[in-house]
């Protein structure tokens, strides 16, 4: 498959080869499965001392690829021979599965592989993540917040000193996310998400970001975990649903735009969506005394990297509100282009501020939040 950004090539295993077009870098062996046990609880994911982990790298997936007008298709049909429980994973033994099937869009003019991924589980105690190696060594990750985005290291650096100073867990570099994750700021590839939260760097040089689709635990609490050893976070009861057995969804995709990542997450999990009134005003008897043009644009941003946020009637008033934000740690400045004008700006409740702003630069701090008013020329 392939469009003005990406070419996507899938070999017999399911897994993909991106090549990035604008910059030509070449990423293999994207969304191979990796599986490993969880000998956890409902508060906190912990491996087997000796872990068996299987992964999708030698495995024949069923393919099938459609080409449309505006877009192409694929679908991987991939079942993944996995333990049925932990007994089985400290034997080596898999004698359960997980089905996986993805499906792939790439529709033109857009820098987004949009995947689909339906998980069918028959097994238990175990943890699936995807895989998305970023091309190169990265020791921080960078992911969103409410109106924002967080650095943290590939590698707590209190690894080195968590057992001599008999902390109660051991902190692994497992975080969460709400929206979008890279290992790097300006190149790469990075992951958006509608769906599931949790992502670690990992592999050689902490290249790779892994995400995770879904852990399977029975109980809420469990003592003597080897991530945790010692207390139970909770008490010990059984959770037989959080085993995740049967069919479960997830929606992502991945992007090589990773300079303007926030905005490719908003664009999204929040697409504009449009629809053909056919035939044209149908249900009017009478004439409409109002007439609009066959075109027209309300505003117009020239900085990628400020998020839109919203656009609303304000609650008192028949004035416009433009919400932005922008997630990046540098101050960024926008001009806007708009026929409607410049009236004030508000706080998050609507109530003015007193301050004024200039739409031939408009600024923002970096992982500020301003709200625009806007009224009718």
């Amino acid at each position: 498959m392939e469009n003005e950004f990406l070419a996507v090539d899938i070999a017999p295993n399911g897994a993909l080869t991106l090549t990035d077009k604008v910059s030509g870098q070449v990423y293999k062996d994207v969304l191979l499965l990796e599986d490993g046990s969880d000998d956890g609880d409902g508060y906190d994911y912990s491996p087997l001392a000796e872990d068996f982990v299987v992964t999708s790298k030698d495995l024949t997936a069923d393919i099938r690829v459609e080409h449309r007008a505006h877009f192409s298709r694929a679908r991987i049909a991939l079942p993944l021979p996995v333990p049925a429980d932990l007994d089985e994973r400290r034997a080596h033994v898999c004698g359960a599965s997980v089905k996986v099937d993805f499906t792939l869009t790439l529709r033109e003019n857009s820098p987004l592989l949009e995947l689909d991924v339906t998980c069918d589980n028959r097994a238990r105690d175990h943890r699936l993540r995807l895989l998305v190696p970023t091309g190169a060594p990265a020791d921080t990750s960078y992911s969103d917040n409410q109106f924002g985005s967080i650095a943290r290291p590939a590698v707590d650096p209190a690894m080195q000193v968590w057992e001599a100073e008999h902390w109660s867990e051991r902190p692994d570099a497992i975080y969460p996310f709400l929206s979008y994750v890279s290992a790097h700021k300006d190149r790469g590839l990075g992951v958006v998400s509608n769906s599931v939260r949790e992502y670690e760097l990992t592999g050689p040089g902490c290249g790779t970001i892994a995400v995770t689709l879904f852990r399977c635990v029975g109980v809420l609490g469990k003592e003597e975990l080897f991530r945790r050893p010692g207390r139970p976070s909770g008490i010990r009861m059984d959770t037989p649903d959080s085993q995740m057995p049967g069919r479960h969804t997830y929606a992502l995709a991945l992007t090589a735009d990773v300079a303007h990542l926030p905005r490719r997450a908003k664009e999204y999990t929040a697409p504009l969506v449009s629809y053909n009134k056919m035939p044209y005003n149908a249900m009017k008897l009478n004439p409409s005394a109002l007439t609009t043009p066959y075109d027209y644009s309300l505003l117009r941003m020239d900085d990628a990297d400020i998020s839109f946020s919203a656009l609303k009637k304000e609650e008192q008033g028949d004035g416009l509100l433009l919400r932005c934000y922008n997630a990046t740690a540098a101050p960024r400045t926008t001009a806007l282009a708009t026929p409607w004008l410049p009236e004030g700006e508000c706080r998050l409740d609507e109530t003015p501020t007193g301050g004024t702003w200039d739409p031939a630069a408009v600024t923002f701090a970096p992982n500020q939040t301003r709200t625009l008013r806007l009224r009718r020329p």
